[in-house]
């Protein structure tokens, strides 16, 4: 079984929070405010794709980052 702890008031779950600041923290995330509105990711290309290759699936993994920007996308005003 999977759980998601999801917050459809805000549209988040604390999970999201709690590991963008775990990332802020590790200084692999920037953001000027807790909006999120803009976050800055700061590992290279070269590390990024490293991590990826640690992991393994990059297809899935760059398949549900394209679905989530999309995302974005369609709820931007």
């Amino acid at each position: 079984m999977f759980e998601v702890d999801y917050d459809p008031l805000y549209g988040q779950g604390g999970w999201f929070d709690r590991a963008l600041r775990t990332a802020q923290r590790d200084a692999v995330l920037g953001f000027a405010n807790p909006s999120y509105k803009k976050i800055t990711i700061k590992y290279s290309e070269d590390e990024g794709k490293a991590i990826l290759d640690q992991l393994g699936a990059r297809d899935e993994f760059r398949r549900l980052a394209d679905v989530f920007t999309d995302s974005l996308r369609a709820a931007a005003p």
